[in-house]
């Protein structure tokens, strides 16, 4: 995707539709023994990962509650924020059937500790994912549409203006925008029967038992404790505002300002520092390109995954990578992001 020279970046432009048919350069053939060993699940990794995130929800939570300072409840608002993007990404490899063995538990765990927190459920998610992953960057791809249609996902941008979009996630004023596409991921559309035709089938009984008691246990812990205002700081504020601009950030390097002819440009590779692996791009999402290409193996393994396709000369001669997210030196993404102004 070519750096704009107008005011503002123009959006994205699709690739035709018959481009679908062309974009595949690596053989899976001359790849698939080796990779096929880094398909296989392992249930106690992701149970394991899950109970991480959440004993640092609800460490901080504690932490801030317990104190009752308002660093306390600034740090814990930003480390939680960082954690809902974490279940996100676990409720992602939801999406591949890659956290259980069990497909059946595989949806009931992703929906009942990441995807409902969070306000998806796993299946609603799956449904406009998997188009993504079959069309990805064309006008088949449901988020490659919300990007062209969307002008904050309009990139590079002058120094102000991309300010202002982050400005505007982080005080909440972009939640409109970000709340019509997360509806719909959400257990309501569709949710008794088809209303939208473009969207997902009716949920199941067992996904609806599954809604109804989650909500119920949520609403009864806080009618029981009275700890409305600290649900609404420390899970619905950062879940508004932090964790959206985190989204963004991540998804600008996934997948926009990049030349996108094939399948080897059109998703980036971004290194990342610890903490911005930890916060911006957690359980190896960072690992992008490797996972568009195998989306069969699990978060946890991206990183052989990765080494093994970097013996492939095709792959590791084309490799889009970035350093990282938060600096502006060459290649990193901030620096990609902001539209420079040519010198008088």
């Amino acid at each position: 995707m070519p750096p704009s020279t107008a005011a503002d970046s123009t959006p994205p432009e699709a690739l035709p539709p018959d481009a679908l048919s062309t974009r595949r350069v690596l053989s899976r053939r001359d790849l698939s023994p080796a990779v096929q060993g880094l398909t296989q699940l392992s249930n106690a990794r992701f149970l394991a990962d899950v109970a991480m995130n959440w004993g640092l929800i609800i460490g901080m939570a504690a932490l801030a509650i317990w104190t009752g300072h308002w660093p306390a409840y600034v740090l814990a608002i930003v480390v939680i924020a960082t954690r809902q993007h974490a279940l996100g990404i676990l409720m992602h490899d939801g999406t591949h059937y890659r956290c259980l063995t069990s497909r059946s538990l595989n949806d009931a765990v992703s929906d009942i500790l990441c995807a409902l927190p969070v306000g998806m459920l796993t299946s609603r998610y799956r449904y406009e994912h998997l188009q993504h992953h079959r069309g990805l960057n064309t006008d088949d791809d449901p988020y490659w549409v919300d990007f062209k249609l969307d002008d904050t996902w309009h990139w590079p941008k002058p120094p102000a203006a991309a300010a202002w979009v982050f400005a505007r996630d982080l005080l909440g004023l972009n939640s409109q925008r970000w709340g019509r596409v997360q509806w719909r991921w959400s257990p309501w559309v569709n949710h008794f029967k088809r209303t939208d035709p473009k969207g997902p089938p009716p949920t199941t009984k067992a996904e609806r038992l599954r809604i109804y008691g989650f909500h119920l246990a949520v609403l009864g812990a806080l009618v029981a404790t009275g700890a409305w205002l600290n649900f609404a700081l420390l899970w619905l504020l950062p879940l508004m505002t932090l964790t959206p601009a985190m989204v963004r950030l991540r998804t600008i390097a996934e997948h926009l300002l990049i030349a996108n002819t094939d399948e080897l440009d059109a998703s980036r590779h971004t290194v990342g520092t610890w903490l911005e692996r930890w916060s911006i791009a957690p359980h190896n999402i960072n690992i992008h390109l490797g996972h568009h290409l195998y989306p069969a193996v699990p978060y946890y393994r991206l990183p052989e995954l990765h080494a093994e396709l970097m013996k492939d000369p095709r792959y590791a001669s084309r490799i889009v990578t970035s350093p990282g997210y938060l600096g502006f030196g060459k290649d990193w993404m901030l620096g990609l992001m902001i539209q420079r102004q040519p010198r008088a």
